[in-house]
Formats: C-alpha cells, structure tokens, sequence
C-alpha cells in the first residue's frame, strides 16, 4: 500500500507488472491512521533483497561461462569488443559524455508501508532473509556526497517512527547513504550511433531507483538490440 498527499491522476507505469493494483477511494486511505492521508493505491508484488539477488545472478552469470574483470576505463574508445554495453551508472555521465546524468542522494538505515508527505518519502521495508529492516529515506537531487548526516538519519528515524512507533526502540545496526543515478531525460536504453573502431556500444542507465524494478525489462531490450547486431556482424 502506497499513500500520498496528493492524488495520481494516471497508472503508473509499472501497474500492469503487478497484481491486484487499484487506487484507493478517499474513504479508504484515510481509514490507516496515523498516516492521515487521502489518496493512495494498493497491489500485490515481490519484495528484492539486493544482497541476496546480486550474488545469485552473479553465480548464474559464472555458471554460463561469463567473467568479471575490474580495471579502469577512461572512454568507450579504450574498449575492445564487437559489442559493448554501457551500464556505467553515474559513471555515464562522463564516460559517455552525458550531462543530463545526475545523483539523488538517498540515505536509509537498517531496521511495507510507503508514504509520501510534502515530496519525502517514508519507508519501511522488511527483510526476512536476515531479520533487518529498511528505513528511509530522501531523495536530494543532485546531491553527490555520500557521507551521512546525522540530521537526515534522525529525520527518518522520526518519521518512520510516526508510521510505526516500535521503531523508537529499535537498535540501529548501521546506516548507508546511495547515490541513484538518474537523468533529466529518463532510463536511455538505446545503441550508440557513433561506432568505435569496430565497437558498437548499447546504453542502459539512468535507471534512477527503479533499477531492480525494471532490470529485467530494460536487459530485454539490449537483447533485442545484440541480436540485431549480430544478425549483421
């Protein structure tokens, strides 16, 4: 359940990947207190824990053949491949010469209910695979720092606490502060038109913080995309 102060006049983009999805009558959003909001939606979805996904797909990448090799790469022009996708990142920025990519600074603290109040978002997000739970967060656009503030951790903390008042008392394990790589023109999954040398480059970032939500759908693009290639390599 999602509620918010102000009211969404369409579907999100994502409400055909999910079950169950319709938007809440007043009535019914108001029904939650201590929220006290009067608009909201509801819907049926998974829950991913990124410590538990990213070593999967890691192992499943190595199970297939695949390698990892970590080393600097100062331009695309220094890659040699027939093929090259581009998921840099905030990286994107400068290795693609992209200046509509920026950061949002998004702090949470290890501790699901989602309210939005006057542009901050407030989250509470359980993880049964190791007993924590998720509290967030902000969204500062354009912020690049990545050090903590005391001001922000315990202006979620008290926040969440509205929403839950058991978070008062719970022992904070550690806080971690991210940066979202985000662009002014949305996710950019697309081929480069400029080849290097004899490489083409696919982009897939921008992705913001929706990246484990539409990872799988943005990798089926690039799919699309090598195969085409490959079709004329």
């Amino acid at each position: 359940m999602e509620l918010s102060d102000s009211p969404t006049d369409s579907h999100p983009y994502w409400a055909h990947s999910v079950e169950d999805f319709r938007f809440l009558t007043r009535e019914e959003a108001l029904q939650h207190p201590p929220y006290d909001k009067p608009f909201g939606m509801t819907y049926t979805s998974v829950m991913i824990h990124p410590g538990v996904l990213m070593p999967w797909i890691t192992h499943d990448i190595k199970s297939r053949g695949g390698t990892f090799e970590t080393r600097h790469v100062a331009t695309l022009d220094d890659l040699d491949a027939d093929i090259v996708v581009n998921c840099t990142g905030l990286g994107a920025g400068k290795l693609a010469g992209d200046t509509s990519v920026y950061p949002v600074f998004n702090p949470s603290i290890k501790r699901f209910v989602c309210v939005e109040s006057h542009g901050q978002y407030t989250y509470i997000l359980p993880r049964h695979a190791d007993g924590e739970v998720i509290v967030g967060g902000t969204a500062q656009v354009g912020n690049w720092s990545t050090a903590n503030s005391d001001a922000d951790i315990a202006a979620i903390l008290a926040r969440a606490a509205v929403l839950m008042p058991e978070i008062s008392d719970s022992k904070v394990l550690h806080a971690k502060a991210g940066l979202r790589p985000a662009t002014s023109r949305g996710t950019r999954v697309e081929l480069d038109p400029k080849r290097r040398n004899k490489t083409w480059v696919i982009h897939n970032y921008g992705h913001g913080g929706s990246g484990h939500t539409i990872h799988r759908g943005c990798a089926s693009e690039v799919v699309k995309i090598v195969r085409s290639l490959h079709a004329n390599l």
